[in-house]
């Protein structure tokens, strides 16, 4: 659903894998275990997304954005740190410089524009 509103949303153990949810709004949401592969979330608000810290490393698991369609997405603020972005399509995404990514992403390389 084009537009739809998750602001300070909590999801666990979701699945909206091959959703559309182009536009959604998901600022401040807490994620764990997440699935949005194959999901259009193009234009979507992940600004300020959070991910649970927890005492081990992240899991590639957690939140799963593989094949997604992430165009213009905003990422600013956001903890990705444990996303999968295997396949994504990130060109036009926006992030800042306290957007936390995966170990070794490179978010240029993407695509998305860093400021």
């Amino acid at each position: 659903m084009y537009g739809s509103v998750f602001i300070q949303c909590k999801f666990k153990n979701t699945n909206l894998s091959g959703s559309f949810l182009a536009g959604a709004d998901f600022r401040s949401v807490s994620a764990e275990n997440v699935n949005f592969s194959g999901a259009d979330v193009r234009s979507a608000n992940f600004s300020g997304l959070m991910m649970p810290l927890g005492p081990v490393s992240f899991d590639s698991k957690r939140i799963n954005f593989s094949n997604a369609k992430m165009e213009k997405a905003l990422l600013q603020r956001a903890c990705l740190e444990g996303a999968n972005f295997q396949g994504a399509t990130l060109q036009g995404a926006y992030a800042n410089s306290l957007t936390r990514w995966p170990a070794g992403f490179d978010p240029k390389a993407a695509g998305i524009t860093v400021y």
